[in-house]
């Protein structure tokens, strides 16, 4: 992970990381609908986004669960990404979790934009702005 980026992950039933097969498959739907084709970063994980900018992962395991975080390039202006980001948190009825922030918070866009302003890869894009 680049110093610019930061990891926020998909938290199901109460902070399940490992999202059930049924939830996996309705994000793999939803990515569909919202991004181009995922590329493999390795069998059974699928990047929607590009490897150096703002992306969803989904890893799934071969029972069909799985799980799903996004990488934010801080860099950015990732509004319409962060948009999406949490239309999908709402539509699988998840919540999400900054392994860095070692913080569980829900799937709304102040929430979300509060973890991201306290990461180290905001204070990086700030002194490189």
């Amino acid at each position: 992970m680049a110093t610019w980026q930061f990891d926020v992950a998909a938290v199901f039933n109460a902070g399940e990381r490992t999202l059930p097969p049924l939830v996996c498959r309705r994000a793999q739907t939803v990515l569909a609908e919202s991004f181009d084709p995922p590329w493999q970063m390795l069998p059974g994980w699928s990047v929607y986004g590009s490897e150096s900018g703002n992306r969803i992962d989904l890893v799934v395991d071969a029972d069909g669960s799985g799980e799903l975080s996004a990488r934010i390039d801080a860099r950015s202006d990732a509004d319409s990404f962060l948009n999406c980001w949490l239309i999908l948190m709402i539509e699988l009825n998840c919540s999400l979790y900054s392994p860095e922030l070692d913080l569980a918070f829900p799937a709304d866009a102040q929430a979300l934009r509060d973890a991201l302003q306290s990461s180290s890869a905001w204070r990086f894009a700030l002194t490189t702005r």
